[in-house]
């Protein structure tokens, strides 16, 4: 069936208010560490015991880090069905079941985090997704951004 040019519009206008990324997370492993686990090029990322600082300027902030982070790949989907918006991130994660379960293990977490805009429409979490994320250890973090100045 073909896609008129609204109908490929509207998609791009709807995938535009999601964006999709792969976080981790650590208590004593390095970014780098992480990164090499789950072979992510990180677009954020510190170490446990970093000081902190903002990541935008680089401010300070005070304190130290108390578990290291990454996140990377952040996409935005043309398509807009949760599951095959991530069905790429699960395939490429899905070679890195082992290092995945000896990051959960020793105290970390590796999660895909799905963040909604205001005004898209809403997601569907099915059995099959859920699934495929628990076969490969990752978590699922919904971020619903509310409409700026309104509820």
């Amino acid at each position: 069936m073909s896609r008129t040019l609204a109908q490929r519009d509207a998609d791009l206008a709807r995938a535009a208010r999601y964006s999709i990324s792969v976080w981790a997370t650590h208590p004593q492993m390095t970014a780098a560490e992480l990164a090499a686990a789950l072979d992510i090029e990180p677009n954020v990322a510190w170490t446990v015991g970093d000081a902190r600082v903002s990541p935008p300027n680089g401010r300070p902030l005070g304190g130290f880090r108390k578990e290291s982070y990454v996140a990377g790949h952040r996409e935005r989907p043309l398509e807009w069905d949760l599951e095959v918006a991530l069905e790429p991130l699960i395939a490429k994660l899905s070679g890195r079941v082992d290092q995945i379960a000896q990051i959960r293990q020793s105290g970390g977490k590796v999660m895909f985090n799905v963040t909604i805009r205001y005004g898209a429409p809403g997601a569907v979490v099915t059995v099959g997704l859920m699934s495929k994320l628990a076969a490969i250890g990752v978590e699922l973090g919904l971020d619903v951004l509310a409409k700026r100045g309104g509820n």
